[in-house]
Protein backbone atom coordinates (compact mmCIF):
# COMPACT_ATOMS: atom_id res chain seq x y z
CA UNK A 1 0.00 0.00 0.00
CA UNK A 2 1.37 3.01 -1.19
CA UNK A 3 2.08 5.54 1.68
CA UNK A 4 0.50 8.96 1.84
CA UNK A 5 2.68 12.26 0.75
CA UNK A 6 2.24 15.04 3.69
CA UNK A 7 1.97 18.56 3.18
CA UNK A 8 5.55 19.01 3.39
CA UNK A 9 6.51 15.86 1.15
CA UNK A 10 3.74 17.78 -1.34
CA UNK A 11 5.88 20.99 -1.42
CA UNK A 12 8.81 19.52 -1.37
CA UNK A 13 7.77 17.52 -4.79
CA UNK A 14 6.14 20.61 -5.95
CA UNK A 15 9.20 22.94 -5.51
CA UNK A 16 11.10 19.86 -7.61
CA UNK A 17 9.26 19.50 -10.40
CA UNK A 18 9.05 23.92 -10.39
CA UNK A 19 13.18 23.42 -10.38
CA UNK A 20 13.11 21.19 -13.22
CA UNK A 21 10.90 23.08 -15.25
CA UNK A 22 13.04 26.01 -14.49
CA UNK A 23 16.00 24.04 -16.01
CA UNK A 24 14.50 22.41 -18.76
CA UNK A 25 13.18 26.45 -20.48
CA UNK A 26 16.56 27.69 -19.57
CA UNK A 27 18.58 24.93 -21.24
CA UNK A 28 16.00 24.90 -24.06
CA UNK A 29 15.96 28.99 -24.20
CA UNK A 30 19.62 29.25 -24.62
CA UNK A 31 20.12 25.99 -27.10
CA UNK A 32 17.51 27.37 -29.40
CA UNK A 33 18.68 31.08 -28.97
CA UNK A 34 22.41 29.62 -29.74
CA UNK A 35 20.97 27.82 -32.66
CA UNK A 36 19.49 30.88 -34.48
CA UNK A 37 23.02 32.45 -33.84
CA UNK A 38 24.62 29.79 -35.27
CA UNK A 39 22.19 29.56 -38.02
CA UNK A 40 22.93 33.17 -39.06
CA UNK A 41 26.38 32.78 -38.95
CA UNK A 42 26.45 30.24 -41.61
CA UNK A 43 24.06 32.63 -43.85
CA UNK A 44 26.89 35.40 -43.42
CA UNK A 45 29.69 33.11 -44.30
CA UNK A 46 27.93 31.24 -47.16
CA UNK A 47 26.85 35.55 -48.40
CA UNK A 48 30.67 36.44 -48.02
CA UNK A 49 32.20 32.96 -48.95
CA UNK A 50 34.17 32.99 -45.68
CA UNK A 51 35.53 29.70 -44.05
CA UNK A 52 34.60 27.39 -46.99
CA UNK A 53 31.63 24.59 -46.95
CA UNK A 54 33.67 22.61 -44.61
CA UNK A 55 33.15 25.22 -42.34
CA UNK A 56 29.56 25.45 -42.47
CA UNK A 57 28.84 21.50 -42.43
CA UNK A 58 30.74 21.51 -39.29
CA UNK A 59 28.77 24.63 -37.65
CA UNK A 60 25.33 23.04 -38.98
CA UNK A 61 26.14 19.19 -37.16
CA UNK A 62 25.54 21.38 -34.09
CA UNK A 63 22.13 22.61 -35.02
CA UNK A 64 20.33 19.91 -34.85
CA UNK A 65 21.29 19.13 -31.33
CA UNK A 66 20.87 22.21 -30.25
CA UNK A 67 16.98 22.02 -32.05
CA UNK A 68 16.48 18.66 -30.15
CA UNK A 69 16.91 19.70 -27.02
CA UNK A 70 15.13 22.87 -27.89
CA UNK A 71 12.12 20.78 -29.16
CA UNK A 72 12.09 19.22 -25.67
CA UNK A 73 11.31 22.26 -24.01
CA UNK A 74 8.64 24.41 -26.56
CA UNK A 75 6.61 21.20 -26.08
CA UNK A 76 7.16 20.83 -22.08
CA UNK A 77 5.10 23.84 -22.06
CA UNK A 78 2.73 23.29 -24.63
CA UNK A 79 -0.75 21.82 -24.30
CA UNK A 80 -0.69 18.18 -23.43
CA UNK A 81 -4.16 17.73 -23.65
CA UNK A 82 -6.80 17.29 -26.59
CA UNK A 83 -6.60 17.90 -30.01
CA UNK A 84 -4.24 20.91 -30.11
CA UNK A 85 -1.73 18.91 -27.62
CA UNK A 86 -1.52 15.71 -30.07
CA UNK A 87 -1.23 18.41 -33.09
CA UNK A 88 1.49 19.85 -31.32
CA UNK A 89 3.39 16.07 -29.89
CA UNK A 90 3.43 15.46 -33.84
CA UNK A 91 4.76 18.44 -34.70
CA UNK A 92 7.21 18.14 -32.30
CA UNK A 93 8.22 15.14 -33.37
CA UNK A 94 8.24 15.18 -37.05
CA UNK A 95 10.55 18.48 -36.58
CA UNK A 96 12.56 15.94 -34.37
CA UNK A 97 12.94 13.52 -37.36
CA UNK A 98 13.85 16.41 -39.94
CA UNK A 99 16.64 17.30 -37.91
CA UNK A 100 17.89 14.05 -37.51
CA UNK A 101 17.90 13.33 -41.00
CA UNK A 102 19.75 16.76 -41.94
CA UNK A 103 22.31 15.60 -39.38
CA UNK A 104 22.92 12.38 -40.98
CA UNK A 105 22.92 14.30 -43.86
CA UNK A 106 25.36 16.83 -42.98
CA UNK A 107 27.73 13.87 -41.37
CA UNK A 108 27.63 12.71 -44.49
CA UNK A 109 28.73 15.23 -46.95
CA UNK A 110 30.91 15.89 -43.97
CA UNK A 111 33.06 12.36 -44.11
CA UNK A 112 32.30 12.66 -48.04
CA UNK A 113 32.57 9.19 -48.75
CA UNK A 114 28.64 8.47 -48.34
CA UNK A 115 26.17 10.17 -51.54
CA UNK A 116 22.80 10.50 -49.80
CA UNK A 117 21.42 11.43 -52.88
CA UNK A 118 18.01 13.70 -53.57
CA UNK A 119 15.66 11.54 -51.09
CA UNK A 120 17.01 11.87 -47.67
CA UNK A 121 17.46 15.98 -47.96
CA UNK A 122 13.70 16.02 -49.43
CA UNK A 123 12.70 13.42 -46.97
CA UNK A 124 13.70 16.02 -44.05
CA UNK A 125 12.36 18.75 -45.79
CA UNK A 126 8.80 17.09 -45.81
CA UNK A 127 8.90 16.03 -42.51
CA UNK A 128 10.03 19.88 -41.88
CA UNK A 129 7.09 20.81 -43.79
CA UNK A 130 4.59 18.90 -41.56
CA UNK A 131 6.38 19.63 -38.33
CA UNK A 132 6.50 23.47 -38.91
CA UNK A 133 2.82 23.53 -40.23
CA UNK A 134 1.37 21.34 -36.70
CA UNK A 135 3.82 22.57 -34.43
CA UNK A 136 3.51 26.83 -35.97
CA UNK A 137 -0.75 25.89 -35.82
CA UNK A 138 -0.43 24.26 -32.27
CA UNK A 139 1.88 27.33 -31.02
CA UNK A 140 -0.30 30.25 -32.39
CA UNK A 141 -3.89 28.59 -31.29
CA UNK A 142 -2.25 27.72 -27.71
CA UNK A 143 -0.59 31.54 -27.33
CA UNK A 144 1.83 29.95 -24.54
CA UNK A 145 4.11 31.43 -27.39
CA UNK A 146 3.50 34.75 -29.43
CA UNK A 147 1.21 34.04 -32.46
CA UNK A 148 4.15 35.23 -34.80
CA UNK A 149 6.60 32.73 -33.44
CA UNK A 150 4.27 30.04 -35.16
CA UNK A 151 3.78 32.16 -38.37
CA UNK A 152 7.25 32.49 -38.87
CA UNK A 153 7.62 28.34 -38.49
CA UNK A 154 5.37 27.86 -40.62
CA UNK A 155 6.47 30.33 -43.56
CA UNK A 156 9.73 28.84 -42.76
CA UNK A 157 8.38 25.30 -43.25
CA UNK A 158 6.91 26.26 -46.26
CA UNK A 159 10.14 27.77 -47.62
CA UNK A 160 12.21 25.33 -47.22
CA UNK A 161 10.36 22.87 -49.25
CA UNK A 162 10.11 25.16 -51.75
CA UNK A 163 13.26 26.41 -51.72
CA UNK A 164 14.54 22.23 -51.93
CA UNK A 165 12.13 21.51 -55.48
CA UNK A 166 12.97 25.38 -57.28
CA UNK A 167 16.15 24.87 -59.95
CA UNK A 168 19.48 27.25 -59.19
CA UNK A 169 19.78 29.99 -59.37
CA UNK A 170 19.25 34.04 -58.15
CA UNK A 171 15.54 32.47 -57.47
CA UNK A 172 16.41 29.44 -54.61
CA UNK A 173 19.02 31.88 -53.52
CA UNK A 174 16.49 34.59 -52.40
CA UNK A 175 13.87 31.79 -50.95
CA UNK A 176 17.00 30.16 -49.25
CA UNK A 177 17.79 33.22 -47.46
CA UNK A 178 13.56 34.24 -46.67
CA UNK A 179 13.30 30.56 -45.35
CA UNK A 180 16.98 30.80 -42.87
CA UNK A 181 15.43 34.29 -41.54
CA UNK A 182 11.99 33.05 -41.07
CA UNK A 183 13.40 29.64 -39.50
CA UNK A 184 15.75 31.88 -37.48
CA UNK A 185 13.39 34.26 -36.13
CA UNK A 186 10.70 31.39 -34.93
CA UNK A 187 13.50 29.49 -32.92
CA UNK A 188 15.13 32.71 -31.21
CA UNK A 189 11.82 33.62 -30.51
CA UNK A 190 10.51 30.75 -28.76
CA UNK A 191 14.28 30.87 -26.84
CA UNK A 192 13.85 34.21 -25.52
CA UNK A 193 9.81 33.22 -24.41
CA UNK A 194 11.16 30.13 -22.63
CA UNK A 195 14.56 32.00 -20.97
CA UNK A 196 11.62 35.05 -19.75
CA UNK A 197 9.59 32.22 -18.83
CA UNK A 198 12.41 30.67 -16.45
CA UNK A 199 13.42 34.20 -14.98
CA UNK A 200 10.10 34.95 -13.61
CA UNK A 201 9.54 31.51 -12.58
CA UNK A 202 12.98 31.96 -10.61
CA UNK A 203 12.16 35.04 -8.55
CA UNK A 204 8.29 33.73 -8.36
CA UNK A 205 10.36 30.74 -6.12
CA UNK A 206 12.45 33.01 -4.63
CA UNK A 207 9.59 35.52 -3.33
Amino acid sequence: MAARLTGGDEWAKSEREGEEQMNSRTIGGWALLINAFLTLVILLAMATSVGGDHISVIIGLALSPLLIVGLVAIWAVQPHSGLLGQIGLVGVWCLGIATSIAFLVRLAVLVGSIDVGDLFPLSSALFGLVGSLLLGWATIRAAVFHPVIGWLLVLGGVLNLASWLLPAGAGQTLVGVITTLAQTGAFAGYGSTLLRGAIHAQHAVKA
